[in-house]
């Protein structure tokens, strides 16, 4: 397995963020966009791209949800499958609890 280089990775990632306006809505919106790509990949049990016998749906395009909180308004892309639709559990727990 090839070794990766995590500094070179995070230090792209922290001079994007640094760039932005307000950086920490910036990572923000990425880490929860990252864990709500997470839970569809779950729910579709087949990565994007790649067959497989157990896959349950298919990937349909991205859609974008909007979440207000205190750090403002996030702009959230979340993932579309087939049969279930667009909504992540995980956003609309976040969207309950604010």
């Amino acid at each position: 397995m090839a070794k990766r280089d995590y500094k070179a990775f995070l230090g792209k990632w922290l001079t994007r963020f640094l760039l932005e306006d307000v950086p920490i809505k910036a990572m923000l919106e990425r880490l929860l966009t990252e864990l709500m790509k997470v839970e569809t990949r779950a729910k579709v049990s087949a990565p994007e791209g790649k067959h497989s016998r157990e896959r349950k749906t298919y990937f349909s395009g991205y859609g974008v949800r909007k979440l207000h909180g205190q750090v403002g308004t996030l702009y959230l892309a979340i993932l579309k499958v087939r049969k279930g639709g667009i909504e992540s559990h995980f956003f609309l727990l976040l969207a309950i609890s604010h």
